[in-house]
């Protein structure tokens, strides 16, 4: 008796109305086709896979970034092949932080109307949370209150960097704190962003140093958060992300630095401040180091 083959599922059509960058690149390599993760369905996370790529699809997202594929419905939990002939491509701004110097003076002073704002009723700036609350002066909250030698380490390491303090520190905060993108992620995402703008050539070991620190993150921590730490990386992540280093290297006024502060933080449970306090570390440790 002839046994029946299953049929290849079918691909459902959709129609993107805006994607980013790495999204396309993607979508080319895969044939616009967007596979579903059982694992992510279930869980009911917008991630699927186009190709060997994680992409972000559904609604319009709260902020761009270059994984986002945008479709007016939400899509079923079916192959997709998606159409990009009507969509509106998405790449993060170009331009760095030429003038480190005068951006750390910035970054400095907002911390400083950080710690100032705090146990003010009527507070300019919002609350710090997460690795945020270090920065400031005041003890981190469960479930970090056990890592600030995990975030000093880090610090010591940006301060006199080597391969193999950077690459220690790095990995020992991949996975620290719950959700899809534990805190330690994005303190560490954060930093490394910071650093693929800043002026300069990078050491000559510090492209192996973060090769080793994605093959790290694959074993220890979510594969969104992998995935997007590759791109945090690279210097290309969230708008939002990109609007703040942007308002801090054209020195814009205070209402307009605490607005872009504001959008950033509002990522995720404490994704933005701990995403703002890898960066922060980062760029201030030349300049003022980190205390204990």
């Amino acid at each position: 008796m002839a046994t029946a083959l299953a049929s290849p599922p079918r691909l459902w059509p959709v129609m993107a109305s805006a994607v980013g960058a790495r999204a396309i690149a993607a979508l080319q390599a895969s044939g616009g086709r967007v596979d579903p993760v059982p694992a992510f369905v279930a869980a009911g996370l917008p991630y699927a896979r186009a190709g060997a790529e994680l992409v972000w699809i559904g609604p319009a997202p709260r902020t761009q970034h270059p994984r986002m594929i945008v479709l007016a419905d939400p899509p079923p939990s079916a192959p997709l092949q998606v159409d990009l002939r009507h969509a509106r491509c998405w790449q993060p701004p170009q331009g760095g932080m030429a003038e480190a110097q005068q951006v750390a003076g910035r970054l400095a002073n907002l911390i400083a109307a950080l710690v100032a704002d705090s146990g003010v009723s009527d507070r300019r700036l919002p609350a710090p949370r997460g690795f945020a609350l270090a920065l400031v002066g005041q003890p981190l909250e469960f479930p970090l209150a056990g890592a600030f030698a995990r975030l000093h380490a880090l610090a010591a390491a940006l301060a006199r960097p080597q391969p193999e303090s950077m690459l220690a520190a790095a990995t020992g905060l991949l996975g620290v704190g719950p959700g899809l993108t534990p805190s330690g992620d994005d303190a560490l995402g954060g930093a490394l962003f910071a650093l693929a703008h800043l002026p300069g050539p990078a050491p000559d070991w510090m492209a192996a140093t973060i090769d080793a620190i994605h093959a790290t993150a694959r074993e220890r921590t979510h594969p969104i958060s992998a995935s997007l730490l590759v791109d945090l990386a690279a210097g290309r992540s969230y708008a939002v992300l990109h609007e703040f280093m942007r308002a801090l290297v054209a020195g814009r006024d205070a209402p307009a630095l605490s607005a872009a502060l504001t959008a950033l933080v509002t990522l995720g449970h404490t994704s933005g401040w701990d995403l703002f306090a890898g960066f922060a570390l980062a760029v201030l440790q030349p300049v003022r180091p980190f205390e204990v």
